[in-house]
This record gives structure tokens, sequence and C-alpha cells, in this order.
């Protein structure tokens, strides 16, 4: 969980399972960039708040959410299709 930062994350796989809300990646009022990595979770792979994140040539499992704004750049789904780059 990041909360008012700029974490850079690279090379990393994040998985989270069980609980009641289980994302790959959380940011609250985060600027993160993330690159070359894998987010998985439960509930979205990657979730995003009042921030905005950039991932790049990664791998998203089970979609996104949250209001923040999201760009994806070479980004896939874990499955082979491309994501968009709001990153549906």
């Amino acid at each position: 969980y990041n909360s008012s930062s700029s974490p850079v994350m690279t090379d990393v796989t994040a998985t989270a399972t069980g609980g009641t809300s289980s994302y790959g990646f959380q940011g609250y009022d985060s600027s993160a960039k993330i690159r070359r990595c894998t987010l998985s979770g439960d509930t979205d792979g990657l979730w995003a708040n009042n921030g905005t994140i950039t991932v790049s040539q990664s791998t998203i499992i089970n979609g996104v959410g949250g209001t923040g704004t999201k760009t994806c750049v070479a980004c896939d789904n874990g499955t082979g299709d491309a994501l968009t780059e709001s990153c549906l």
C-alpha cells in the first residue's frame, strides 16, 4: 500500500490473495512508476485512487480499479491480450 508517495518498482512480482481486498499494487495519492513487473491480486492487479500510475512492459492480472489515472505502455493481462493505454 502506497500513500502520498512516488515509488519506482522495477522487475518485481507482487501477488496478493485472500482477505477482503487483495491488490497486487495499491496506491492512494501516489505517483508510481512500474516497469517490467507482474501485478496480481484477487480483487485487482492494480488499484489507484487520486494518483497517477504509469506502468510499462508489465503484466496486470485481474484488472484495474480505483479513480486514479492509470497509463499502460506495452502491457498485457497475463493471457496474451494487450492492455489499452488506460490499462483496460
